[in-house]
């Protein structure tokens, strides 16, 4: 699980890197309504979720019996 904290941390401060990155997403931010702590609860939500609250969020969304199954290949 930190790895991929990790990661998405890594990826998101990676995305400011520019400065058109960085008015993208001021852009976004304004088109969808939002105001600057969107950013730092997003932030905030990665650091702290834990092993239990991707179970719960598992559980809520990923319905197996929903889902399609792929097969790619050679058979």
């Amino acid at each position: 699980l930190l790895v991929v904290k990790n990661y998405f941390l890594g990826t998101f401060a990676n995305s400011w890197s520019a400065p058109f990155a960085t008015i993208d997403k001021f852009k976004g931010l304004h088109a969808q309504g939002l105001d600057l702590s969107f950013y730092a609860t997003h932030l905030a939500k990665i650091k702290n979720i834990d092993q239990d609250d991707l179970l719960r969020l598992a559980n809520n969304y990923l319905h197996f019996d929903k889902m399609c199954l792929a097969i790619v290949g050679k058979a």
